[in-house]
């Protein structure tokens, strides 16, 4: 994960994605509709099935449904877990309960 970390932030992007890799895949829906600033950018994660083509991946969601649609490397950007972000889920229902 700390390779895909310091490759992102230097601007380039490998040219060939990992199966099973974790990726954020942008919302273009957002940008044509009307109020769409305040959705997501970027809806996700999802993992690489395989790569199709040069730069175009076959994609999979968490359930292990695969997406119909083929999505070109442009659109994709890695997806960082955060360390902490089950204990501040458990935290929120402890404080509801």
């Amino acid at each position: 994960m700390v390779l895909i970390a310091k490759i992102w932030v230097s601007g380039s992007w490998p040219k060939d994605l990992p199966v099973g890799m974790e990726v954020l895949m942008e919302n273009t829906s957002q940008k044509e509709r009307k109020g769409g600033k305040l959705e997501d950018a970027f809806i996700g994660p999802y993992y690489i099935n395989k790569a199709v083509g040069k730069g175009i991946y076959q994609l999979r969601n968490r359930n292990g449904n695969v997406l119909k649609r083929k999505i070109n490397i442009a659109r994709l950007k890695p997806y960082m877990k955060r360390k902490d972000d089950e204990s501040v889920v458990k935290k929120m229902l402890c404080k509801k309960g």
